[in-house]
């Protein structure tokens, strides 16, 4: 492979990873228990570390099972299909699933509108306990996140080749999995004013806006998955 194939490729990945890693990281409700982490707990440092804790945990489990287990140029023993076949059967049932997922989530957003609920003091809703299990929990379950990791595992997989060149693939799209997060707590420690305006302007959200545009992202990616796949 010649300097501009690697410097490509470099390019390639670096710009793939790094947006299935904000896909991962975008879920609406983790980063609203974020939020209200930061702004109303009484020890929003401990108690945001918990959750991040938590969502680490699972972004490595499914990125190490994606890795190892989502394999294209493993040979299966099948009589009628091959392992190219399989190949593009996975990534047509993946494309789909991800067009079907963005289409009925934009549809439910435009649908809906965001109501925001009466703020809550207590602040026993908190504990590191809860937070942990909640994130690991979240992640692990939330569809968009799942077919994300697979996606970059597989990616990993085609067109990464050496193990430090895979290594370093892994670690960029776990550290941008969690970057939001640790933004968002660094923005607290410096800058809690910030927290204390958003709390009070909390009638329509940002992030729903930028929720929109991952949709539209899961849509665009799922139909070049699938087109790759059926071509």
């Amino acid at each position: 492979m010649g300097m501009f194939e690697q410097v490509t490729l470099f390019l390639l990945a670096t710009l793939t990873l790094t947006t299935l890693g904000l896909i991962v990281a975008f879920s609406p409700t983790i980063v609203i228990t974020e939020i209200a982490t930061l702004i109303r707990s009484k020890d929003p440092y401990r108690h945001s570390l918990a959750l991040v804790a938590g969502l680490t945990t699972a972004v490595i489990a499914l990125t190490y099972l994606a890795v190892n287990y989502i394999n294209p140029n493993t040979k299966l023993d099948f009589s009628a299909l091959g392992s190219t076949q399989l190949s593009d059967l996975f990534d047509l049932i993946l494309g789909i699933c991800l067009m079907v997922f963005g289409v009925l989530e934009f549809r439910k957003m435009s649908t809906q509108s965001y109501q925001p609920k009466e703020k809550v003091k207590n602040n026993k809703v908190f504990s590191v306990k809860k937070l942990y299990f909640f994130g690991l929990l979240k992640m692990a379950t939330s569809v968009s996140s799942i077919f994300a990791i697979f996606v970059a595992g597989k990616f990993i997989n085609t067109y990464i080749l050496s193990n430090p060149g895979r290594y370093i693939g892994i670690i960029l799209f776990v550290v941008v999995s969690l970057l939001p997060f640790v933004f968002l707590t660094f923005v607290r420690y410096k800058r809690p004013e910030i927290f204390s305006l958003v709390e009070s302007r909390t009638k329509f959200p940002v992030f729903y806006k930028w929720k929109k545009l991952v949709l539209l992202s899961c849509i665009v990616v799922g139909a070049l998955i699938t087109y790759s796949a059926i071509k």
